[in-house]
């Protein structure tokens, strides 16, 4: 009958995992942009972290490309939900939902305050587009971080609950620079009319 692994080897057992984590490739990462060949909402492994390009392989159709790092989520996180929009201050919400309807609603981290979450919610009163924040109530246990992201959705479908709440819209960030290999040609796409210097 085998025994019980000794506890000297259950040591080196869980300092090999931690001096080998995951890589890069076996992490899923979602398109939270759609950018081509990917499509928004798409399983991609990273290949290659190359600046502020990645170099990807799709889950579901093998095809590989670049795609800016901003454009991509870890799989399953809160980043991947549509109604979440980043670190933003009140002031950014307010800029961004001025011009909406009302019961147009956005989810932000503070800026100023790291895991602290909140709703920025569009009200009419009277005749004038009021923008009202209130802070999302986490529970303050130590594994409320696992668990954020359904607490925050329970918290918006309780709130939606006979009313027209709708996520606003994101502004789609910008790139840096170009993807690489975007403008490089061929040698063989390339001919010779003219030898500068030959008169």
């Amino acid at each position: 009958m085998v025994g019980p692994t000794p506890l000297s080897q259950m040591r080196n057992l869980s300092l090999n995992q931690e001096a080998n984590p995951p890589t890069t490739e076996e992490l899923n990462y979602e398109t939270i942009w759609g950018y081509p060949p990917f499509n928004r909402a798409e399983s991609i492994c990273i290949l290659n972290k190359q600046g502020d390009w990645w170099k990807a392989r799709s889950r579901e159709t093998g095809q590989e490309g670049f795609i800016p790092s901003n454009y991509v989520a870890l799989e399953d996180s809160i980043e991947c939900e549509r109604w979440f929009f980043g670190k933003k201050s009140e002031k950014e919400c307010e800029r961004m939902l001025v011009q909406q309807k009302p019961g147009t609603y956005m989810i932000t981290e503070s800026k100023t305050e790291p895991g602290i979450y909140r709703i920025s919610l569009t009200i009419q009163e009277a005749l004038t587009l009021l923008v009202k924040h209130q802070t999302i109530p986490l529970p303050h246990d130590r594994h409320h971080k696992h668990h954020k992201q359904a607490f925050i959705g329970n918290y918006i479908g309780r709130a939606q609950r006979g009313s027209i709440m709708k996520y606003g819209e994101h502004e789609k960030p910008e790139t840096s620079g170009i993807a690489p290999g975007d403008w490089e040609i061929g040698r063989e796409h390339l001919t010779q009319q003219k030898k500068l210097g030959a008169g």
